[in-house]
C-alpha cells in the first residue's frame, strides 16, 4: 500500500518483502525518483491511531486493507 504523509510531503510505502505487488510497488517509486518511506508493517506494525489517520488520509474503509482474492 503506498499512502504520502501530508505532514511530510512524502510517499510511504507499507511494505512486505514476501509480497511481489509490494515489491513491485517500490520499484515504481524508486523509478520515479521521488524520496519516499519503506514502513516494513510486518515488523512494526501501525498502532490504531496511525491506521485511523492512514484510512482517513486514503478516504478507504477498514475492509478496504484486506485483500479480498486469497
Amino acid at each position: 500500500m503506498i499512502s504520502v504523509n501530508l505532514q511530510k510531503k512524502m510517499i510511504q510505502v507499507y511494505h512486505n518483502n514476501r509480497c511481489g505487488k509490494s515489491r513491485e510497488a517500490i520499484k515504481i517509486v524508486e523509478a520515479s525518483g521521488k524520496e519516499f518511506e519503506i514502513i516494513k508493517y510486518l515488523e512494526n506494525p501501525p498502532t490504531f491511531d496511525e491506521l485511523e489517520l492512514l484510512l482517513k488520509k486514503l478516504n478507504y474503509q477498514p475492509l478496504d486493507l484486506v485483500r479480498q482474492k486469497e
